[in-house]
């Protein structure tokens, strides 16, 4: 008897969504992905297919396109253009209603968000409970379209990220290597790895969860002392500046993570910590996949 496969529709893989796809399709999964050009999906292709497995492409418009087929998960991975208004309502609201319109009564939604839906500066710790959310600026938009998607879809699930890491995106060492001047701020950063997001969307479709959950670190840590921890790793110093109008804030908080860890989700990089030094490890090795 032949078991069929179960299927995927990643909706904007780009960074995070071709993560997804590699894991996936190790899992013998049949995977698709929407997005308006394919670059990172080569690379999902490549990278992450086992046997004769391999995305298949889509290459279009969500507000435009509509599925033929149902998907067990459907995982909603855009970003916006650009940080204005415009660019946010289309991405997280406008893209998010129709994809969650596609199918809400089976299979699974899946949406990928941001913490920046917290407005807090203060330093205060926030969890999903929390009710001040972004009500002004683009962020709004995030928070509409959250409410959107859990209200019209039957089994969706929201994962606010943090600021995303991973191999190719180091901006953090980067900096500290170039000499870049940087802020002192104290500052908490809310840092999400990108194989932890992929291996979390993964969990909360398994697990069959739904609801609203952070996925962040079990560590918000001082941005300030991350980049002292990497010069000391990478043998460098902090060039650090005085320009304060140079460090804007858009948000100072310590984002828990506790509610998706009851749920049995183990992080593979539950610090900053172990996170940087696994790309610095791979930076000596040779191997930044």
């Amino acid at each position: 008897m032949t078991i069929e496969k179960q299927k995927c529709l990643i909706v904007g893989a780009g960074y995070v969504g071709a993560e997804l796809a590699r894991v996936l399709l190790a899992k013998g999964w049949s995977v698709s992905a929407l997005r308006r050009s394919k670059p990172e999906l080569e690379q999902a292709k490549e990278q992450g297919a086992t046997g004769s497995s391999s995305v298949q492409w889509i290459t279009a418009c969500a507000t435009s396109w509509k599925p033929t087929e149902s998907y067990d998960l459907v995982a909603f991975c855009i970003s916006a253009d650009n940080y204005c208004e415009q660019s946010y309502k289309t991405a997280y609201f406008d893209t998010l209603k129709t994809v969650a319109s596609w199918q809400p009564q089976h299979g699974h939604l899946i949406v990928l968000s941001s913490t920046s839906v917290y407005p807090h500066k203060e330093g205060e710790t926030v969890g999903e409970a929390c009710t001040e959310l972004a009500d002004a600026g683009p962020s709004k938009w995030i928070v509409q379209g959250e409410n959107a998607a859990l209200a019209i879809h039957k089994k969706a699930a929201v994962l606010r990220l943090g600021g995303i890491y991973g191999p190719g995106r180091d901006r953090l060492i980067r900096r500290v290597r170039a000499g870049d001047p940087i802020p002192k701020s104290k500052a908490f950063s809310n840092r999400s790895h990108r194989d932890d997001i992929a291996n979390a969307m993964f969990h909360v479709f398994e697990n069959s969860l739904t609801g609203v959950f952070n996925c962040t670190d079990m560590f918000p840590t001082p941005i300030s002392e991350i980049y002292t921890w990497l010069a000391e790793k990478t043998g460098t110093s902090v060039q650090w500046s005085n320009d304060s109008s140079s460090s804007r804030m858009r948000g100072n908080k310590k984002v828990s993570s506790k509610k998706l860890a009851a749920t049995g989700f183990q992080w593979k990089f539950a610090d900053y910590k172990s996170g940087m030094q696994a790309l610095l490890d791979q930076e000596a090795s040779g191997n930044a996949s």
